[in-house]
């Protein structure tokens, strides 16, 4: 079951909402409804201090959103795809395919987001003091004043010299183009995003030794993503020098072992399953590849039904998601097994089926090329 629920397609890019989000709006619509306002704003109806709160959850979800997109038309005007756009209780992350190719592009993809917020920061605050000055109610031009304050929060803790944070994206562009090394400028943004998220975490250790256990608790959760970000951001960019022209049909296992569509239950059981321990095997018909058949599949079989069920009405029809091709990259397999159930791959071709590729041949290959490389 996904745990994130489309909500929009924008530009050919989907807008995904993690369930998680819905605990940092209810949180600061709490927060704002019971403590900012009714301490700034006394004679407000209680009503409205929830209805402000609620606003303010909204117009943070927006400007995360806007803050994002940025990032994403940015990168596919220079070609790079957006598979989606995501957001979590931690903020927000557009899923953009690969790295740029330049320190250049590197910079704009990454500056665009914080100039988003920037901008975003600019509008409100402005239209907050016009209203204000025209004598409008507070109950319009406060709220609009604290979206302002909240976008250049954003956009300055965004511009941290940390990974995966804009200002981490920054600073790669930057080692990149003077080293003219990617994955070594990755390393060290990676390592300043390590080096940022222990700090964050110590402030929140501080925070709850001081009683503010709730800031300190969410501090040592953003320290912790961090953390796990910076070192992924790292690893993605080592995959991409390791496979850089690395084909599927390179590190694909072939022959592939397939059962026929006849195959009762119990031989699928004893003569594949238990024999070869691989998670699912192609179903074929003839000479198609019609499906697959998976461990799972033989739970819901009860053991007096073994030799009568066959694989006919086991498999599971091929579905996209399983499907790769020969002559695609090892560089976009890898990413793509990140979201495959399967964690493998049935390579085809036009003549049917031409290999399996799985994480444990991308390991192997790792591995091969550190034993040449070391």
């Amino acid at each position: 079951m996904s745990n994130s629920i489309k909500i929009g397609r924008v530009k050919g890019i989907d807008i995904e909402l993690n369930y998680n989000w819905i605990v940092i709006f209810l949180l600061i619509t709490y927060m704002f409804a019971n403590y900012y306002f009714p301490t700034y704003f006394k004679d407000w109806p209680q009503w409205v201090y929830w209805a402000e709160g609620a606003f303010i959850g909204i117009m943070l979800f927006v400007s995360v959103l806007l803050h994002e997109l940025s990032h994403s038309l940015v990168s596919k005007h220079f070609g790079i795809a957006v598979n989606k756009i995501s957001l979590f209780i931690f903020g927000g992350m557009a899923y953009i395919e690969k790295d740029a190719d330049t320190p250049g592009k590197e910079f704009l993809i990454a500056i665009a987001g914080p100039l988003m917020s920037l901008f975003l920061s600019i509008l409100f605050t402005v239209t907050s003091n016009v209203l204000a000055l025209s004598g409008a109610s507070e109950m319009i031009s406060a709220p609009l004043a604290y979206i302002g304050q909240m976008n250049i929060v954003l956009a300055v803790f965004n511009l941290f010299p940390a990974m995966p944070l804009d200002g981490g994206r920054i600073l790669t562009a930057a080692i990149w183009k003077i080293k003219k090394d990617r994955v070594y400028a990755a390393k060290i943004a990676s390592a300043s995003g390590t080096f940022f998220s222990y700090a964050l975490m110590m402030l929140g250790v501080l925070n709850i030794l001081s009683g503010n256990v709730l800031n300190g608790v969410w501090l040592i959760m953003i320290g912790v993503f961090i953390g796990q970000s910076s070192q992924a951001s790292y690893q993605n960019s080592v995959f991409e020098k390791l496979f850089a022209g690395v084909l599927v049909r390179d590190i694909m296992t072939s022959p592939v072992i397939t059962v026929d569509i006849n195959t009762p239950a119990s031989k699928l059981l004893k003569d594949f399953f238990f024999h070869y321990k691989h998670p699912f095997f192609p179903v074929q018909s003839g000479n198609e590849i019609v499906g697959i058949i998976m461990l799972k599949s033989l739970k819901a079989v009860r053991e007096e039904d073994m030799d009568r069920i066959t694989a006919a009405q086991l498999f599971q029809p091929l579905d996209g998601s399983f499907i790769i091709t020969p002559d695609e990259t090892a560089e976009d397999a890898l990413r793509r097994l990140a979201s495959n159930q399967l964690g493998r791959f049935l390579v085809m071709d036009e003549h049917g089926i031409a290999g399996i590729l799985s994480k444990t041949d991308l390991i192997k290959y790792i591995s091969i090329y550190n034993e040449l490389h070391n």
